[in-house]
């Protein structure tokens, strides 16, 4: 949404470098604008004037107070200032653009022509316990696909189940090496009832257990794996319930 503010300073400074300083647009130099380091400085810096000095043979405070003055009022801008480094500070109308933005009446986004934005988002550890982090992942995960939707761009949500992998190899090596246990031990260990919710469709072990094969691998380990498996699932699914993230299929 801050894109086409950028644009629109960027062509009211190539006009006025034109009109300033008899600089055709090809020979300007790039106007790249940054965001200000604090919000005393404003809201987007321009340090456009570093960029003229050699070529005008002025300092870039000089510069930039002159394109400050000449500019006057740009629509979406309280105000912009000349910084005494040489920026060019820009404060935003942050009430205008709100308005602007929230308007019901205001035009639809033009439909997106370059196909979907993914956002991926949340990822918890699928065996360990979520903390305030992940709270924070999801929510602003969450708030940048609720922002896209509403300016009518197409988003698919994707969730990561992270490292399962390496969870998978910790709790073998917990089973062979920490409690020694057989294999008829883990099979009762995944027998003994659980009071989670189950996680989608069951593990193929068939499937997971023709994977292994191909490692050499005993009986006890191929089963550790496949119980393990299952466990790591549970656990994400427990953990990303307290943030109301799930898994969902993958659409077109």
């Amino acid at each position: 949404m801050i894109l086409p503010v950028h644009e629109q300073l960027r062509a009211r400074l190539a006009a006025l470098l034109s009109h300033q300083y008899g600089l055709a647009p090809a020979d300007q130099p790039a106007i790249a604008v940054d965001y200000a380091p604090s919000r005393a400085l404003g809201d987007l810096a321009v340090p456009v004037a570093f960029e003229l000095a050699r070529r005008l043979r002025k300092a870039p405070r000089v510069i930039a107070q002159e394109l400050a003055a000449a500019l006057g009022q740009v629509e979406g801008f309280a105000r912009i200032d000349a910084a005494p480094n040489g920026y060019l500070n820009a404060f935003l109308d942050r009430r205008a653009f709100l308005l602007a933005r929230l308007d019901p009446n205001a035009p639809a986004a033009a439909p997106s022509d370059e196909g979907k934005t993914i956002v991926e988002h949340t990822a918890i550890n699928p065996n360990k316990a979520a903390h305030i982090g992940h709270l924070r992942n999801a929510a602003l995960g969450d708030t940048l696909v609720r922002v896209l939707r509403f300016r009518g761009v197409p988003v698919e949500v994707q969730n990561y189940i992270d490292d399962t992998g390496v969870q998978v190899a910790d709790v073998v090596v917990g089973f062979r090496t920490l409690e020694r246990k057989s294999i008829d031990e883990v099979r009762a260990l995944a027998a003994q009832p659980s009071d989670r919710e189950p996680f989608g469709a069951p593990v193929p072990q068939a499937d997971l257990v023709r994977e292994l094969a191909r490692v050499p691998l005993d009986t006890t380990s191929v089963a550790a794996v496949c119980f393990a498996h299952g466990w790591v699932l549970e656990d994400w699914s427990e953990t990303g319930s307290h943030v109301t993230a799930r898994v969902s299929p993958k659409t077109p």
